[in-house]
């Protein structure tokens, strides 16, 4: 579509996926942060991390649905 009004639309989309994205960033570093560590302290087994690892997954991609 060639109508320039939808311009400033998709600018201020472009800057919340951004913002998201950059959060997403955070949250999924910090979450293997934590979860590394339960494993290295031995209060995850395998099973455990695996699903750790699902769970803060699914939180990032939960917080990826404000986009829309």
């Amino acid at each position: 579509n060639d109508d320039l009004a939808l311009l400033p639309k998709t600018i201020l989309l472009a800057r919340k996926t951004d913002q998201i994205t950059t959060a997403n960033f955070w949250i999924l570093g910090f979450a293997n942060i934590v979860g590394l560590t339960l494993v290295l302290i031995g209060a995850l087994n395998p099973v455990g991390a695996i699903m750790y690892n699902i769970l803060s997954d699914f939180l990032a991609l939960l917080n990826s649905r404000r986009i829309v």
